[in-house]
């Protein structure tokens, strides 16, 4: 990995050319692209292109291209202090990005985003990254769920977005320097997950050694993916839910519960 170009398994993270143009202009032109990320449809190929030698041409934002194809299909990149769209920190970067809309529910959005944090963790040394939706994008928030955002609670207008006055977004958080945030987290699930004499440590110990497991706090419910596709649901009170066969359901089984 380096600063221009960022590999993943189908993906490669490059800096965006002039011969991109009709690329992008093939998605940016489809109007249920744009507006859902906060910006307005592209209405020609030279708009296009404009876009990318004014807007595109820096070293915080990225084409998405797909190695099959050799075709750009997205984009992803971060905004600093002082250019983001909501309040960050100094040290701190909001996260942006979309994906034409053939490529929707591919996982492509989830690839690009845990590369982009990988680099800003490891090269950018940042604190805290930010990343918002519309909340008529619900999509949007679970690809920031799988890796690891967690919903601030916050909800925002944003006159900066296309419709930003007019519809909310919500901004979720993940902070690069903690695996995970409890601050949502239910304080009865807390202390059966967290406490070294909790029912749940094991569990725990297990997520944080397991690089396929995720865990995102929703609802102050702890909800665990692995390899993006949820699989249990922990809860404070109530008993956990399986949501589909995987090797931990044995753990939790053995479990007795309350």
């Amino acid at each position: 990995m380096n600063n221009s170009i960022i590999n993943t398994d189908r993906l490669l993270l490059k800096r965006w050319e002039e011969s991109d143009a009709e690329d992008l202009y093939k998605y940016a032109s489809d109007p249920e692209v744009g507006p859902h990320a906060g910006w307005p449809t592209h209405k020609s190929l030279n708009e296009s292109l404009q876009v990318i030698t004014q807007f595109f041409n820096n070293d915080c934002t990225w084409a998405i291209e797909l190695k099959e194809t050799n075709e750009v299909i997205g984009c992803i990149g971060y905004y600093l202090y002082g250019s983001s769209n909501i309040n960050i920190g100094e040290n701190d970067a909001e996260i942006g990005y979309w994906i034409g809309r053939p490529y929707w529910n591919k996982g492509f959005c989830t690839e690009a985003l845990q590369a982009i944090i990988a680099y800003c963790k490891e090269y950018k040394k940042f604190n805290t990254l930010w990343a918002d939706f519309f909340v008529n994008n619900p999509a949007s928030a679970i690809v920031m769920e799988k890796c690891n955002f967690i919903d601030t609670g916050n909800i925002n207008y944003c006159s900066n977005l296309m419709h930003g006055e007019e519809t909310p977004i919500h901004i979720m958080r993940l902070d690069l320097n903690n695996t995970f945030d409890t601050t949502n987290l239910c304080s009865h699930l807390k202390k059966k997950l967290l406490k070294s004499d909790g029912i749940y440590f094991p569990l725990w110990q297990i997520i944080q050694n397991d690089k396929s497991l995720t865990a995102v706090v929703r609802s102050r419910q702890l909800h665990i993916y692995r390899n993006g596709k949820k699989i249990l649901i922990l809860s404070g009170k109530a008993q956990p839910k399986i949501i589909r066969d995987d090797e931990i359901n044995q753990l939790i089984n053995a479990i007795p519960q309350n």
